[in-house]
C-alpha cells in the first residue's frame, strides 16, 4: 500500500553517506534544514469537483496532525499545520504516482523550503488501486528547480479522523468504497439505549432509513443492558427484502467504538470493518468453529484457516484448529481480537463480497 521504496544500489549510496558523516560528526546543509525540530505542514486537498469526491474535513485535517505529533513523540519533531488549501482539479485529483499530472500539481502548490511538509490529499489513478500513499526522501531534497517534488501524497479515503476513513482503508482493493452523502444526529434516549433488535431499535431504522440496498444506513447507540459487550450488529445482504422490512438493513455500532471514541481496545475502527464485512456477506473467522469440509464449511472462504472460537486480545500466535492446515487468521477483521490486532481481509473474503 506505501509507494515509497529505494533500490539497493541507492540505499547502498546513501547509507554509505550517512555513516561517513555521522563518523566525521558531519551533517550536509540541506539535511541540517531537513530535519528542523519544528516542522510546517501546509495540506493541499485535491477534490475531483466542487463538493465531490476528494473531501477532507478540518477535524479529519486536525486529527491527522494530532496523529503524527503522538506517533513522533520524543522524537524531537513537531508539526505544526500553517496553511490548509482545497482545490478542484479533476486531473490532479485522479493523478497516477509520479504521473506528469501529479507533477504539475506539486509544482504549482508547494510552499516553503525543506523544513516544511507538504501534503496532497488526492485518489491516485488506476496503475496501482491499492496504493494508499508515497513520499519523498529527506536525500531526495534539492534546493533548487526541482525542490517542488519533495513531500507527501495519501489517497484521500484514508486520512485520519473518521470511520468511514477505517471502512475504505480496510476494503482497499475490493472494488468497493464507500462515500459518506448524509450524516444526521437525533436526540431520542428510547433510541439510544435499544437492545439489539428491540423494538425501539426497529422503530428507530423505520423511521430514519434512507436508500436502497447499495445504500449502508449506519447507528451508532449505546444498546441496553441485556448484553453489555456488544459492540456492534449487522444485516446479511441475503436479509434484505425489499419491500416492508427493507428498513431493518443496516448496522448498529455502539457509540464509543467508533474512531478516537473511548472503548478500550476498540476504538479504531475495526468494528466499522467487521460490521460492513457482514452487511456484505462475510462470516466470522471461527463460524463453525474447526469443521472446514462437509455441509458447515466453517466460514465458507477458502483462504481463512480453520478457527475454534473467538480470539481475545491479541496474541502473537493462535492455533485452535492444530490437526488442521494453518494458524488462527485472529488479525482478521471478522475475528474479535483488539482493534490494533485486526489489519486484513484475504482475497478470498473479497472474492465472497464480489459472488
Amino acid at each position: 500500500p506505501c509507494g515509497s521504496s529505494i533500490s539497493p544500489d541507492q540505499q547502498r549510496i546513501v547509507e554509505k553517506q550517512f555513516a561517513d558523516r555521522k563518523a566525521a560528526n558531519l551533517t550536509a546543509p540541506e539535511l541540517t534544514a531537513k530535519f528542523a525540530t519544528t516542522i510546517s505542514v501546509v495540506w493541499n486537498t485535491i477534490v475531483e469537483t466542487s463538493g465531490g469526491k476528494g473531501s477532507v474535513t478540518d477535524k479529519q485535517i486536525d486529527d491527522t496532525i494530532s496523529k503524527l505529533n503522538a506517533s513522533f513523540l520524543g522524537s524531537g519533531f513537531s508539526f505544526v499545520l500553517t496553511l490548509r488549501r482545497r482545490y478542484v482539479s479533476q486531473a490532479w485529483f485522479n493523478a497516477d504516482k509520479n504521473s506528469n499530472d501529479e507533477k504539475a500539481m506539486r509544482k504549482q502548490l508547494r510552499q516553503g523550503d525543506a523544513t516544511t511538509l507538504n501534503i496532497y490529499t488526492t485518489n491516485f489513478g488506476e496503475l496501482n488501486p491499492k496504493l494508499l500513499g508515497h513520499s519523498t526522501f529527506p536525500w531526495d531534497y534539492s534546493p533548487g528547480a526541482d525542490k517542488y517534488l519533495d513531500g507527501v501524497v495519501v489517497k484521500y479515503i484514508v486520512v485520519s479522523g473518521g470511520s468511514i476513513a477505517k471502512i475504505n482503508a480496510s476494503f482497499l482493493g475490493s472494488g468497493f468504497t464507500f462515500v459518506l452523502t448524509l450524516r444526521r444526529r437525533y436526540v431520542h434516549p428510547p433510541w439510544f439505549n435499544g437492545d439489539k433488535n428491540s423494538e425501539e431499535e426497529k422503530a428507530m431504522k423505520k423511521q430514519l432509513r434512507q436508500g436502497d440496498a447499495k445504500t449502508l444506513n449506519i447507528y451508532t447507540t449505546n444498546f441496553g443492558d441485556l448484553n453489555p459487550k456488544l459492540l456492534g450488529h449487522a444485516t446479511f445482504p441475503w436479509d434484505y427484502s425489499p419491500g416492508a422490512n427493507q428498513y431493518l438493513d443496516g448496522i448498529v455500532v455502539k457509540y464509543i467504538a467508533v474512531s478516537w471514541g473511548s472503548a478500550t481496545n476498540y476504538n479504531s475502527g475495526a468494528v466499522f470493518a467487521h460490521e460492513v464485512g457482514h452487511w456484505l456477506g462475510l462470516y466470522h473467522t471461527f463460524q463453525n468453529g474447526c469443521a472446514k469440509s462437509g455441509e458447515f464449511d466453517g466460514d465458507y472462504v477458502s483462504d481463512t484457516p480453520a478457527q475454534a472460537n473467538a480470539t481475545s486480545g491479541c496474541p502473537p500466535i493462535r492455533d485452535s484448529c492444530p490437526n488442521l492446515p494453518g494458524r488462527d487468521p485472529h488479525h482478521n477483521f471478522m475475528d474479535y481480537s483488539y482493534d490494533r490486532c485486526r489489519d486484513n481481509f484475504t482475497p478470498g473474503q473479497f472474492a465472497r463480497i464480489k459472488d
